[in-house]
């Protein structure tokens, strides 16, 4: 009778040491996976959405990380993709559209990795899904706040490069505008560079010489940070994507639509680990909460009247309701 009452004592302490280090069978703890980013992990955009929501996700269930940042040639990042296939890592985040042809070429090879490539225009298959965000919601938002504060009623677009990303962005700029303020004027510019920062505050500089008195960096790179930085200097009130990115210049960047991949991202690790994978294309929108809308809560916030920012949160409740309806996304088709 003791050696049983012993047994019963030695599985329960044993169970519940388990259950508290997530070791349990299936679970994510210690699930290793990879992240290779085009730009910088602190590029405040595109790139630092993704390491800083890796990071926390990692720490939530134990996992292991392996990033690396600042690699936009699929030639120079292949050795990386190779490196963590030898690792036999079970998942890898190819966070750029630069990555797409490359993951074709690996993922058929390698079919006990899962790759999730941010691809424009491509369609999940097999061990290949795919990660995005609405680029018409996010310019649609961010728009129709610059319109309603533009005295000009002219916008400056600062993109980029012309990539189906940047240019759906700015098709939703164009819409949002336009839907606030029907006489208002986009002008779209790009810098043609995803790294340089005196090519963004360039060509934010050239908009505004051309008669606009807000922008919007629809880029979500590195160089944005350059036109983002002008917005300061001159005074100007500026709008943005990707990551709340107000701390460049706290008084004028007024406003991000900016991306939260955390909670997709540990139920993703989650279902892998789990073994419950199944091919998907996630589309971050406001609806779903991937896609946010910065507070108004620092300095900029007095350069927004009240009253409008009650009618920006009735906007972004239209956005996740549906009630404000967009066209087809052309570059992911069937999503927003």
């Amino acid at each position: 009778m003791k050696t049983q009452v012993s047994f019963a004592l030695a599985l329960l302490v044993a169970l519940a040491i388990a259950a508290s280090s997530g070791a349990t069978a299936g679970g994510p703890s210690g699930f290793h996976f990879g992240v290779i980013l085009p730009t910088s992990a602190t590029d405040l955009n595109w790139s630092q959405t993704m390491a800083a929501a890796s990071k926390d996700v990692t720490k939530q269930l134990d996992a292991k990380l392996s990033m690396t940042d600042k690699v936009f040639d699929p030639n120079q990042a292949r050795p990386l993709f190779d490196q963590l296939l030898a690792q036999k890592t079970k998942l890898i985040f190819a966070h750029s559209f630069s990555f797409a042809q490359l993951v074709k070429e690996l993922a058929p090879k390698n079919p006990s990795t899962i790759f999730v490539v941010s691809a424009d225009g491509d369609k999940p298959k097999a061990n290949i899904s795919i990660s995005t965000f609405s680029y018409l919601e996010t310019g649609y938002s961010q728009c129709w706040l610059a319109a309603k504060l533009s005295k000009k009623g002219i916008i400056g677009n600062v993109g980029a490069q012309k990539v189906p990303y940047n240019t759906e962005v700015n098709q939703g700029c164009r819409l949002g505008a336009k839907a606030a303020n029907p006489k208002a004027k986009v002008l779209e510019a790009y810098t043609n560079d995803f790294a340089d920062q005196q090519k963004g505050r360039e060509v934010g500089q050239s908009l505004l010489d051309r008669g606009a008195d807000v922008l919007f960096v629809s880029g979500g790179t590195d160089s944005s940070l350059g036109a983002l930085a002008l917005c300061g200097a001159r005074k100007v009130p500026c709008f943005s994507t990707s990551y709340d990115n107000r701390s460049v210049a706290p008084a004028w960047v007024v406003s991000s639509s900016y991306i939260d991949w955390r909670p997709w991202l540990k139920k993703t690790i989650t279902d892998i680990a789990a073994g419950r994978y199944k091919t998907f294309t996630y589309d971050a929108t406001f609806k779903n909460g991937g896609l946010k809308a910065t507070p108004f809560n620092g300095p900029s916030a007095k350069v927004v009247p009240t009253s409008l920012r009650r009618s920006f949160a009735t906007l972004v409740k239209g956005l996740q309701s549906g009630a404000i309806k967009l066209p087809a996304s052309k570059t992911h088709p069937g999503y927003r």
